[in-house]
């Protein structure tokens, strides 16, 4: 996050505003783009002492561009400027670096944890497999403009061939590279489960947003194109503020 709340400060003129002017001096700034995405807005003290208001109508503009949408706050670190979410279109062959690079934007993804694990509860039902079966697994962060933004856990068929995972690292932690290398190129998304919760501890520290920020969840199941075959089940943690899914509907 970038953190310069004298962008604000040095675009105003340092004169008495009713609660109300001050907003709207903000809401221009963000809007027109004079502060960029992340900047840190000024503490309620500076913005009485900038914009000479009480304490009351300090926290009301902060309040208000909270509820706008055009900023967020974090206990103990301050308020900043919300990011433009990208725009991140669901479909049957959804891939995070084809909507990063739609988008305009540039990203990468990291391999934070490989290897074999023991299949629990709902990873086994969904891949139709034994609970406990050992299966390759990959937890992956994906970044949009060197910010962490998607958390994905993919659990992968057992009966896999065994170089996968070898071949996912070759690939930077593209799964679709990975899944050709494989040989299934053609795959795709039977279906795709939206949840909106709140992150745990892990997910807020691995995508250092604040408990109380919201995130989406997708949890999709990729089929071979060929013959339906279960080839992997994935989990993305997304930012609420940093990704906004699009579904496109078929024409009729």
């Amino acid at each position: 996050m970038s953190d310069d709340p004298d962008g604000f400060a040095a675009a105003s003129r340092l004169r008495r505003m009713s609660w109300r002017d001050c907003l709207g001096h903000f809401r221009q700034e963000i809007r027109e783009g004079r502060v960029a995405p992340g900047s840190r807005l000024p503490s309620l003290a500076e913005i009485e002492t900038q914009f000479g208001l009480t304490r009351f109508g300090a926290r009301r503009v902060v309040e208000a561009l909270r509820a706008e949408g055009l900023a967020h706050s974090w206990h103990g670190r301050g308020t900043y400027v919300a990011d433009r979410p990208m725009r991140f279109r669901v479909g049957p062959t959804t891939r995070f670096s084809t909507n990063v690079s739609r988008d305009g934007r540039s990203g990468r993804v990291d391999i934070l944890d490989h290897g074999i694990r023991r299949a629990p509860g709902e990873v086994a039902a969904r891949l139709g497999i034994a609970v406990g079966t050992a299966v390759p697994f990959a937890l992956l962060l994906g970044h949009i403009e060197d910010r962490p933004a998607v958390l994905g856990q993919h659990s992968f068929a057992p009966d896999l061939p065994d170089t996968l995972l070898d071949a996912l690292v070759r690939s930077g932690g593209s799964v679709s590279q990975a899944l050709a290398d494989a040989g299934f190129s053609g795959f795709h998304r039977q279906n795709t489960l939206f949840e909106a919760r709140l992150p745990t501890r892990h997910e807020a520290l691995t995508l250092d947003i604040p408990p109380s920020q919201p995130v989406m969840v997708t949890t999709a199941l990729n089929v071979s194109s060929e013959d339906g075959r279960i080839l992997e089940l994935s989990r993305a943690v997304a930012r609420a503020d940093l990704v906004a899914f699009e579904v496109p509907t078929a024409a009729a």
